[in-house]
């Protein structure tokens, strides 16, 4: 008995130190490409979909044309639907900042926002901003790492608020 309980407590440990250790990213806002265009409406951002493929835990990277990864151990920092929605609320606020009480709201609806393991990041989608709409699709080079491609991924971010501004 005392054989049984020592062999199941040495495999027990042995499966708890194997386990690789988690990374976490996040995505910061990115400085606006022109000055902040003072007395025009803010911009108030109502709505950001991502589809579920992306909006979980782990960060997803594309493979293939129908295929991805989802990586156990590289992670997001908090719900990536939420963390990309505040940072693209940050990123409108810098290039619009609340000068009146006049506001334009947008809406945005996110086909993809992924990147590859070969570094090139996607962001495609559509967006709705007062009375207009339109649509969205970038790519841009990143690193083959995670970090890069969180990188890349909030310059996404901020090339669409760049656009949103102009507007």
């Amino acid at each position: 008995m005392r054989k049984t309980l020592l062999l199941l407590a040495l495999t027990l440990g042995g499966c708890a130190g194997s386990s690789p250790d988690s990374h976490y990213f996040t995505l910061a806002p990115v400085p606006p490409q022109t000055a902040p265009s003072p007395g025009r409406p803010a911009l108030h951002l109502t709505s950001f979909r991502l589809p579920l493929l992306y909006d979980r835990p782990q960060m997803v990277f594309r493979t293939g044309a129908q295929s991805v990864d989802i990586d156990e151990t590289d992670r997001w920092a908090e719900p990536l639907d939420r963390m990309a929605g505040r940072i693209l609320a940050e990123d409108l606020a810098q290039r619009r900042p609340q000068s009146s009480g006049d506001e334009v709201t947008v809406q945005i609806g996110v086909d993809d926002f992924i990147a590859d393991r070969s570094g090139t990041a996607q962001f495609r989608g559509n967006w709705k901003m007062g009375g207009a709409a339109g649509t969205f699709d970038w790519t841009v080079s990143a690193g083959a790492g995670p970090d890069q491609a969180a990188a890349a991924l909030s310059t996404l971010l901020g090339r669409l608020a760049d656009d949103l501004s102009a507007r």
